[in-house]
């Protein structure tokens, strides 16, 4: 079964994420929002270990390539430089703290969700979306 979610963020029209569908196999449809939380950082782990370890082992950029990223002013190789390791469970205990402390909103076809160990038939939602909320930061003179 596939989950769809987006993620969205407050005062942008458009989403940061368009409509993704995420593929939840192992997980059974009425399940805590705990778990669901879970199932998707897992997922997300498991995908950006699978992009850290894919790519090319050499990657040469033809002279096209080299033209247009010098006339942008950036000439790279797209090459990852971020090789962290993931701690699943701290991973899970991050995005279920910053669910609690508000840092982010969920919505299941326009209801908001705010109970963690409210069971959720996920597969008869067509869409979940991630409401980022960013805070005001700033100083006054």
């Amino acid at each position: 079964m596939e989950l769809h979610y987006s993620i969205l963020q407050l005062g942008k029209k458009r989403p940061i994420l368009a409509p993704t569908a995420l593929p939840l196999p192992d997980l059974a449809s009425p399940c805590p929002l705990t778990t669901l939380l879970a199932a998707i950082v897992a997922q997300q782990v498991q995908a950006y270990e699978a992009r850290q370890t894919s790519g090319p082992l050499l990657h040469a950029l033809t002279s096209t390539q080299l033209d247009r990223a010098a006339q942008q002013g950036k000439v790279d190789f797209g090459d990852r430089l971020n090789d962290q390791v993931v701690d699943l469970a701290q991973a899970q205990n991050n995005a279920l703290q910053a669910f609690e402390d508000g840092l982010y909103a969920i919505f299941a076809d326009g209801q908001q969700l705010t109970e963690l160990e409210a069971a959720i038939d996920w597969a008869a939602v067509g869409c979940f979306n991630f409401l980022r909320l960013t805070f005001l930061s700033g100083r006054r003179y």
